[in-house]
């Protein structure tokens, strides 16, 4: 059952455009969906990205009493809505990426689209597109309405993280479904306010001291890679110099069929007999935003602890942790980050 929502609600109401193409669905994944569920979803993850320096027991009280949880069932003290006008987003009719081609892993030395690879699972290059999406440059608005107005401030930090690092939908990591803030208006008690020169910037909120947890989150360990130059033109452009360095840096795990070394950047679909590793997702987020008309590019590293602090239902049936593995896992991550930077530069945060 839908909460309903009190007219003196503290409500900001975020109007959004998509920078990249966003592949956001429901079941059916042939029709493009704007969807609360997923964005609640995308904000719980990166609001626990926020908060690592929780214990695994407090982040979860602390997380139920934010989004809602079942045990004991609590109720979400953030109702997410998306309004509809005539201007809301517009399914594609797209039937490829724009060409950008080069040898990339996988292509078995022909020339592949790179938007293509980096959207490899959304994208199937016998089938083209498995999944329906969003355009590029479409506005339309999320309503964040709050039950307790003192979460306000860690939700929008989490909703500022979720829309340019973040995105939404399938391929997020791979610089899809990114989304910029056009405006934020804050209203209550028939009052509206413009807030949106207030909204924190995304750079400043991955500025931590606190240490490596065992989960993604933000932590002084972080890396913040970035384009040499700003990209002018469509996002395909500022797109394909972020990929091009990420398949640099991937190349140097060995070849599409060889793990021994890539199941520490991120455990592929399919995998070798002596894999110990069930799939988990790159620490790798690419990403795009808009600076002095044009794109720039970035890819931020987001270190945990996974393999020293991981449990047993990551590991598969019958398997155990190397001795060596923490070794292996740091050595790949930093000889990673090393070729990142050949083609990209390392900012300071």
């Amino acid at each position: 059952m839908l909460e309903e929502a009190s007219e003196d609600m503290k409500t900001i109401t975020f109007t959004c455009e998509t920078i990249t193409p966003m592949f956001l669905s429901g079941a059916d994944q042939s029709i493009p969906e704007l969807r609360p569920p997923s964005i609640k979803g995308a904000l719980r993850f990166w609001w626990r990205a926020l908060n690592g320096h929780l214990s695994l027991e407090e982040l979860k009280k602390q997380e139920s009493e934010i989004f809602g949880g079942t045990e004991p069932a609590q109720r979400s003290k953030v109702i997410i809505t998306c309004p509809r006008d005539k201007n809301f987003l517009k399914p594609s009719t797209k039937d490829r990426f724009p060409q950008h081609r080069g040898n990339y892993p996988l292509s078995r030395n022909t020339p592949v689209n790179i938007l293509n690879y980096l959207a490899y699972g959304a994208y199937d290059y016998r089938e083209g597109f498995t999944h329906a999406f969003f355009d590029e440059g479409q506005q339309f608005n999320i309503c964040l309405r709050f039950t307790d107005e003192k979460k306000v401030d860690e939700v929008i930090k989490a909703f500022v993280l979720m829309c340019y690092v973040g995105g939404l939908g399938s391929k997020s990591r791979n610089g899809f479904g990114k989304i910029k803030i056009i405006k934020a208006i804050e209203s209550e008690d028939n009052t509206a306010t413009d807030i949106t020169q207030n909204l924190p910037k995304w750079k400043d909120l991955l500025k931590t001291t606190n240490p490596k947890s065992k989960f993604t989150s933000l932590s002084s360990s972080v890396l913040l890679f970035k384009a040499r130059d700003v990209i002018n033109g469509t996002y395909d452009n500022a797109l394909k110099v972020i990929g091009d360095a990420y398949i640099h840096a991937r190349k140097n795990m060995g070849d599409g069929h060889t793990y021994d070394t890539r199941r520490y950047i991120a455990a592929p679909i399919v995998q070798d007999r002596n894999a110990f590793l069930e799939r988990h997702s790159k620490s790798y987020f690419l990403f795009l935003d808009e600076e002095n008309g044009g794109y720039t590019g970035y890819i931020l590293f987001v270190p945990y602890e996974y393999v020293s602090g991981i449990s047993n239902e990551n590991l598969k049936k019958g398997k155990s942790v190397p001795p060596d593995a923490i070794i292996k896992f740091n050595d790949a991550t930093q000889k990673f980050n090393t070729k990142l930077q050949e083609k990209l530069n390392l900012i300071t945060l």
